[in-house]
């Protein structure tokens, strides 16, 4: 989600941040900050793992990329779901629920995708999970 600064602008030029980069936005908040006259964007990934990610001048302004959003919480997540991969049903949930541990450990949305698909795949489970930050249904910039 944004801070409360963001215009429309600033959404369309993260936007084409995320798409040079190849990523989704899905798992994030961005935050508009100013230092030394230059504007900042921190996009703050949901991830156990803390630290900046990235730093790079895109179009005129800095983008920094750092991970650690809910990473209090997330720890917890993750060892529940850790916790669950023995008593998975079959070998199917234990990689869909090992996937999902290693997608809230680095914030990487490829491992959430990875883990979806082997959720597509299992079939009549007696218990159904899922869980992730993929269901927005309308983004901060009202799209």
């Amino acid at each position: 989600y944004h801070s409360s600064n963001i215009t429309k602008s600033d959404t369309e030029l993260v936007d084409r941040y995320f798409k040079s980069k190849n990523i989704e936005s899905w798992n994030t908040r961005l935050v508009k900050t100013e230092e030394n006259g230059k504007t900042v964007f921190t996009i703050i990934v949901a991830s156990v793992n803390s630290g900046i990610q990235s730093s790079e001048e895109f179009e005129g302004v800095k983008i920094v990329v750092e991970n650690g959003d809910y990473h209090l919480l997330l720890s917890r997540v993750n060892k529940e779901l850790a916790n669950a991969i023995p008593h998975a049903a079959n070998e199917n949930q234990k990689q869909m629920l090992q996937k999902y541990v290693d997608h809230f450990n680095n914030g990487n949305i490829n491992d959430h995708k990875d883990g979806s698909r082997f959720w597509i795949k299992d079939v009549n489970p007696a218990v159904e999970s899922y869980i992730g930050f993929i269901e927005n249904y309308r983004d901060p910039a009202g799209t």
